[in-house]
């Protein structure tokens, strides 16, 4: 064995669980996560109450199916931040609906004079 070199960990030896404390998970264990996922429970206090790690907890339930949480699609995800909404046109100061952050100026104001003919002073300007 070369001391630069040391051999890789790769994988479960054999004899050994991939579980590191060794415990493997019940039936009964399973059908408790699943319910208390439905439920909404958050996987630190599921993991608090089955007296396991939130990694554990985190793996068994990916394994499972059970990571995509609708009620995580809330308002301050990306996906949301990204959507179309009621937003203030830079230019005018009016709202107007935006198909998207990138869009910020209406189309009025896209349609003046000074936006067609590309000067930058008409941004603040009704």
């Amino acid at each position: 064995m070369n001391h630069r070199n040391p051999p890789r960990r790769t994988g479960v030896a054999i004899g050994q669980t991939s579980n590191p404390n060794g415990v493997e998970w019940t039936d009964d264990e399973i059908h408790r996560l699943i319910d208390l996922w439905k439920r909404h429970v958050p996987f630190g206090r599921i993991a608090k109450t089955m007296g396991r790690s939130k990694k554990s907890v985190s793996i068994k339930a990916s394994r499972l199916g059970l990571t995509t949480r609708p009620y995580w699609n809330d308002q301050f995800s990306v996906n949301a931040r990204k959507r179309g909404k009621a937003r203030s046109c830079l230019s005018c100061r009016r709202t107007f609906f935006s198909e998207g952050p990138g869009n910020r100026i209406c189309n009025p104001c896209k349609e003046s004079p000074h936006w067609e003919q590309g000067n930058d002073f008409a941004y603040g300007n009704p």
